[in-house]
C-alpha cells in the first residue's frame, strides 16, 4: 500500500519545501515509485520543481480545511498504486487547521487501517526559531500516534540549548519514542557551496536537473554533487528505505 510522508512545520520559511523536494528526489533515486502533492494555498514551492511528479491540491477555504479538497487528498493517497510514496507538502499556513481535522477525523488511524503507512516530516531550526519549531514538534508528537522523522536545519544558527544538542534536550528524552529518525540537514555556512546550494533552488531545479546541465560550470557542479552525497548520506543513515548503490 501507499507510504505517505506529510512535511508539516507551522512556522514558514524554516526549510519544509526543500525537505519535501529533497525527499522526493532521494525516494526517486532509489528507483522508487514516488509522487508529490502541495498544499501550500500561498507558495505551493514543491510545485515549482518541474521535473517532479508534484500535484496541487489547494485544502484550504479561508482559514478552515474544505472537506472535499481534503477528501480529494486522502484519495490521491488511497488509489495510489502499491508500494508508491507520496511527499504531501503542507503549508505553514494550514498547520494548525490540518492538524485539529487530522485529529477529529482520525485520519491516520483511516490510512493505517486501510493499510497505508504514514510517517510526519518535522523541520527543527536554530536561531530565534528555535523554541517555536521545537514547540511544533512536540504537538505533533503528542496529538498523532506516527512515527515522526525530524530534520535539524542549521541554517539559521546553531540548533542548541544552554550547549546541549537536540539529542540531549529533554524533548527530545521525553518524546524519543515518536521520533523514527533524525537527519542533519548538511550545514553550508556561506560558502561557495551554499551560494551554489541556493543559486540550484532559485532556479527550481533538482539535484540532477543541475548536475546535467551544460551551462551549470563543472566547480558548481562537482559542489552540488558533494552537497548531494552528503543528503543521501543523511537520509540513508535512518533506514527509512533499502538503499540502491550508486
Amino acid at each position: 500500500m501507499t507510504i505517505a510522508h506529510f512535511i508539516m512545520q507551522g512556522k514558514g520559511g524554516v526549510g519544509k519545501s526543500l525537505v519535501a523536494s529533497i525527499l522526493i528526489q532521494y525516494l526517486l533515486k532509489q528507483r522508487l515509485e514516488v509522487s508529490g502533492c502541495d498544499t501550500d494555498p500561498v507558495n505551493s514551492s514543491l510545485a515549482r520543481y518541474r521535473s517532479l511528479n508534484v500535484t496541487v491540491i489547494d485544502i484550504m477555504e479561508g482559514e478552515d480545511i474544505d472537506p472535499g479538497r481534503f477528501d480529494q487528498l486522502v484519495h490521491h493517497i488511497d488509489s495510489s498504486p502499491a508500494e508508491a510514496h507520496m511527499v504531501i507538502d503542507v503549508g505553514a499556513s494550514c498547520f494548525v487547521s490540518l492538524c485539529a481535522y487530522l485529529k477529529k477525523y482520525g485520519t491516520f488511524e483511516l490510512l493505517r487501517d486501510q493499510g497505508h503507512t504514514t510517517y510526519i516530516h518535522t523541520v527543527i531550526t536554530g536561531g530565534v526559531n528555535l523554541l517555536e519549531t521545537l514547540n511544533n514538534f512536540c504537538s505533533l508528537a503528542n496529538n498523532f500516534s506516527v512515527p515522526i522523522i525530524v530534520w535539524l536545519n542549521h541554517f539559521f544558527g546553531e540548533i542548541k540549548i544552554g550547549g546541549e544538542r537536540f539529542e540531549d534536550f529533554k524533548i527530545h528524552r521525553e518524546l524519543a519514542d515518536s521520533i523514527r529518525g533524525i537527519i542533519e540537514m548538511p550545514n553550508l555556512g556561506t560558502s561557495l557551496f551554499a551560494r551554489d546550494f541556493a543559486d540550484m533552488q532559485a532556479r527550481y531545479d533538482t539535484f540532477d536537473d543541475s548536475l546535467k546541465n551544460p551551462k551549470v560550470f563543472l566547480t558548481n557542479r562537482s559542489r552540488l554533487f558533494h552537497i548531494w552525497k552528503d543528503y543521501r548520506q543523511a537520509i540513508g543513515a535512518i533506514g527509512l528505505v533499502p538503499i540502491l548503490e550508486d
